[in-house]
């Protein structure tokens, strides 16, 4: 779960506290260890990152098949998309069978219109 530093803030009780229910909520282990805030809040900044890389992917994608009725063949296809994988800096990210794979499923789902 999300959580920001002033939502973390402003679920404090009037004692200055959070509640079990609350700590629950957030995955947050009753009682509380030292630094559960911090990690809390580091672990939404590794999911932001995570989602982010996730949308660059999908746009990515999106671009590709763009491209793919440019391709002559299926090794053209999977070159582009290694090409345009490596100009969006995600080739650390995608597996290259991965990406092949992928341009697999584009090639033969655009050729199977022609069978």
């Amino acid at each position: 779960m999300q959580v920001s530093e002033e939502e973390i803030e402003a679920a404090k009780t009037n004692n200055g506290g959070w509640t079990k229910k609350q700590l629950k909520q957030w995955g947050v282990s009753w009682p509380p260890k030292k630094g559960w805030k911090n990690k809390l809040l580091e672990g939404n900044k590794k999911m932001r990152v995570k989602l982010d890389i996730m949308e660059q992917e999908e746009m990515a994608w999106s671009a590709f098949a763009d491209i793919l009725p440019t391709c002559e063949t299926l090794g053209d296809a999977q070159e582009k998309a290694h090409k345009l994988m490596k100009e969006r800096n995600l080739e650390e990210y995608i597996e290259e069978n991965t990406i092949d794979e992928t341009v697999t499923e584009y090639w033969n789902e655009r050729w199977s219109k022609y069978i």
